[in-house]
């Protein structure tokens, strides 16, 4: 079943690149259901050639290109 998230630009367009340093929300966490969710959302990251960082076999992240990271992991 296909899902989506939104999210609002609060501070307006063109503003700076998040970095580590900033205050501020530093990432969010998406799960999913299972191991073969995880490797679908992982192959769409790489499709859309966003930054993708591993942690584990159950937790990546992608990092979009203004600085805002999403965690994504196989719920518990």
């Amino acid at each position: 079943m296909p899902r989506y998230l939104a999210v609002n630009e609060w501070g307006g367009k063109d503003l700076a690149r998040r970095e580590n340093s900033m205050a501020g929300l530093a990432y969010y966490v998406v799960e999913v259901e299972n191991k073969e969710e995880l490797l679908k959302v992982f192959a769409q990251s790489q499709t859309n050639k966003a930054i993708t960082k591993w942690f584990t076999s159950a937790e990546f992240s992608v990092t979009d290109k203004d600085g805002i990271v999403a965690r994504v992991r196989v719920e518990n």
